[in-house]
């Protein structure tokens, strides 16, 4: 047999076992069909976005779509949602979502891509991004509104595709739905601007099943500076945003540090009482950029004991060639500098025009572990850092969350405007049998 017949043959087989672990992507229905042709032209349709990285990869690519039947691949920042806003603003609630070429994501390519679970954000945009530090609640009732509506869209998409989707708010409903075949839908907010001020709503928020909140965007807030604004008014946390980074713990709601300015991640996470994410974000040793963070906010977040989510975003990864393996460069890196414990992936599909090439929609997933197995990461590390440790923060958040509310930990209250004047109140007083 010549080497270009053995090749032929190689790639075959392995592509065969590829195609047999995507459609049956239990252990238990597999072995079963390894020998026969059944469904091949189907099978072939769902793998073909990785076939053609085949001879590259070879084993490497057998391994990770193992690994990703084994453990959901959660990408920690999606922005489907928006786009569907924003491309499909009449037909959100009834465009098909299995089949969309014109964004990164869609239902199909989620199965191809082996996806396990996806914090969906429910983002809306900064009031505005050139304002004067305006943080006044009036100017974000339009924000809290838009980010009902998004809210709202996320579940939409939920109960529309019930085949394809399940809503996670514990790790345990997590592993639960990930084990029926769907893929883990979670719910994150990107910016404190979209509470409009209120402890409220953020308490409401999680009552709907959001789990993260980004303490900022591209503004500064109330809260906390931003890394895109003009510049701090606060110099990290306002007093107002300590008070808010406790409430979070104490409810039970993730702190998310991407696109905070560097002082903002310094001062949460010395004070935060619970792990913290960066949902997308990059590393400045690798490449430097304003989003990106430095060795030594990693080195806290491994003493914080949070995780540090990878984005696919082009100018974050890299400003000549952003690329998959520069991707994998930045996992490699905080895997390096604080362990495989601490790292994640979070995409920004839908949230950017382009991403990193090779990984340009959520059918590529499987092609990024295929790389970080070529270079020698071990298959647990992997595991952690394609769901386990976001699973872990999840978890511990949660008995952050409990031992606070055991101890009694104060409710941070809201603000409240005076509705009842001195008129109302004496009416009140005579009525009620109330008298001074």
């Amino acid at each position: 047999m010549s080497p270009k017949t053995d090749v032929r043959s190689y790639t075959l087989a392995v592509s065969w076992e590829i195609m047999i672990i995507i459609y049956y992507p239990s252990p238990d229905h597999r072995s079963e069909h390894l020998d026969t042709s059944y469904g091949l032209l189907v099978l072939l349709e769902l793998i073909s976005p990785i076939l053609a990285n085949m001879h590259i990869l070879g084993e490497d690519l057998v391994k990770a779509l193992k690994l990703l039947a084994d453990v959901p691949l959660i990408d920690g920042h999606n922005d489907f949602p928006y786009f569907l806003r924003g491309w499909y603003p009449d037909q959100v609630n009834t465009v098909d979502c299995q089949h969309m070429p014109i964004a990164h994501t869609d239902l199909e390519r989620l199965s191809q891509g082996r996806v396990g679970g996806v914090f969906w954000s429910a983002y809306v945009p900064c009031p505005d991004a050139n304002a004067s530090n305006d943080f006044s609640v009036d100017v974000h009732h339009q924000c809290l509104r838009e980010t009902l509506q998004q809210i709202d869209i996320i579940h939409g998409l939920i109960e529309r595709y019930p085949k394809n989707l399940g809503l996670a708010t514990t790790s345990t409903e997590v592993w639960n739905v990930f084990k029926s075949g769907r893929v883990a839908s979670l719910i994150g907010v990107e910016g404190l601007h979209q509470i409009a001020n209120s402890p409220g709503v953020m308490r409401n928020f999680h009552r709907l099943g959001v789990r993260y909140i980004t303490l900022t965007h591209d503004s500064n807030n109330l809260y906390a500076d931003s890394t895109n604004s003009t510049g701090p008014v606060h110099g990290g946390l306002s007093a107002d945003g300590i008070s808010m980074v406790k409430e979070m713990n104490r409810v039970g709601m993730v702190v998310d540090l991407s696109h905070t300015s560097i002082a903002t991640q310094k001062h949460v996470l010395a004070v935060s009482k619970a792990p913290v994410i960066f949902s997308h974000s990059s590393c400045s040793s690798v490449t430097e950029h304003p989003r990106n963070s430095p060795d030594d906010v990693l080195d806290m977040l491994q003493r914080n004991g949070g995780v540090f989510m990878i984005t696919f975003i082009r100018k974050s990864t890299d400003s000549i060639n952003p690329c998959l393996e520069r991707v994998a460069d930045h996992v490699q890196h905080v895997g390096d500098r604080i362990g495989y414990d601490h790292v994640g992936i979070g995409s920004d599909f839908d949230g950017v025009m382009q991403t990193a090439s090779g990984l340009d929609d959520v059918s590529k997933f499987p092609l990024l572990i295929a790389e970080l197995l070529k270079r020698g990461v071990s298959e647990q590390s992997i595991r952690n850092m394609m769901g386990l440790n976001v699973l872990r923060v999840m978890d511990d958040v949660e008995q952050v969350s409990t031992a606070m509310e055991e101890a009694g930990e104060e409710v941070l209250s809201d603000k409240f405007e005076e509705i009842w004047d001195n008129k109302v109140r004496e009416e009140v007083r005579k009525t009620r049998g109330v008298f001074d």
